[in-house]
């Protein structure tokens, strides 16, 4: 594909904004659109009239690129006939594991380089389902959607270790998601809740627990540090795991994170993974994330699908 129109999307008001705003200006073919926050970023993305042969380049982290997504779908309903365009993904977050799915480059010079060349040359497009989580007035999606424990690892994420001084890269959000585990499991504060969750699959059978550790669904290969904690086999794009409260997770820690030369973990032991093209879920008044960005309880279950699909650009 070669863009008729090429456009970059870019938070400046984020901790590396301003200086990856002013990268990705020395780009050719690039039309820069700085935004400082939602608002504006809902605005100028509204005043676009959106081609096929449009790209849409979108420099942020995973929180940043489901709700610029998340915004082009509701462009998309509010518009009779209007497109969506294609996207790259450009991995300048804290964390990026929907651009390094995505993208053949983690680095984000690489990503511009591979782009800009992309650019001159014709692009390589993939066709990727992305996660919609809808509530009775509200729509979002991205690639994942967590709850239970991996809601309780982002706060612990942000208001402990990011204060703290921590760095803000992926590793430190996968050993926040570690410790919100172990947490749970010892009953240790902040991480004595353990929420109640229940899941309608595929298969129409309802998955519950008296409290339930966490969920996890994601139309990705890899989450945060490269771990894989789906094993369905059936087919369909969402992937998604549950994991019971009264499981033994020292044991098959390492089998749930997809650890090479281990086995997954059964049913039996309380670990469920199965795919689907869309599910239910009930949160029961706990609050659930969508790429890590948090949101409260919703009124009603979540429902959840991986139907939508947009095109990617592979960097």
């Amino acid at each position: 594909m070669t863009p008729g129109r090429a456009f970059a999307l870019c938070n400046i008001a984020s901790a590396r904004g301003e200086r990856q705003a002013a990268l990705v200006a020395r780009y050719d073919g690039l039309q820069l659109m700085p935004t400082e926050t939602e608002a504006s970023m809902r605005e100028a993305l509204a005043g676009i009239d959106w081609r096929e042969d449009d790209l849409l380049a979108i420099c942020g982290g995973d929180g940043t690129l489901s709700a610029a997504l998340t915004e082009l779908l509701k462009i998309r309903g509010q518009r009779q006939n209007a497109a969506l365009p294609a996207v790259a993904a450009l991995p300048g977050g804290s964390t990026n594991m929907s651009a390094f799915d995505v993208n053949r480059t983690r680095r984000l010079r690489g990503c511009l380089r591979a782009l800009a060349r992309g650019l001159r040359e014709g692009l390589e497009i993939t066709e990727r389902a992305v996660v919609r989580v809808t509530e009775p007035d509200a729509a979002r999606c991205g690639f994942f959607v967590g709850a239970g424990a991996i809601v309780q690892g982002i706060e612990y994420c942000h208001e402990t270790l990011y204060r703290g001084g921590a760095a803000r890269v992926e590793a430190t959000a996968g050993l926040a998601m570690l410790r919100a585990i172990w947490g749970v499991l010892r009953r240790q504060p902040p991480f004595t809740a353990a929420p109640r969750l229940a899941v309608c699959g595929a298969t129409g059978r309802l998955e519950s627990a008296e409290g339930a550790l966490l969920f996890a669904g994601s139309t990705l290969d890899r989450l945060l540090v490269g771990v894989r904690p789906h094993w369905g086999q059936e087919p369909g794009s969402l992937r998604w795991t549950f994991v019971d409260r009264a499981a033994r997770i020292g044991r098959h820690l390492p089998g749930l994170l997809g650890a090479p030369g281990f086995s997954r973990p059964s049913t039996a032991a309380g670990y469920f993974s199965h795919n689907a093209e869309a599910l239910t879920l009930d949160l029961a008044g706990s609050g659930y994330t969508i790429d890590g960005e948090l949101y409260a309880p919703p009124a009603a279950p979540l429902e959840i699908d991986a139907r939508q699909r947009f095109r990617f650009a592979r960097l």
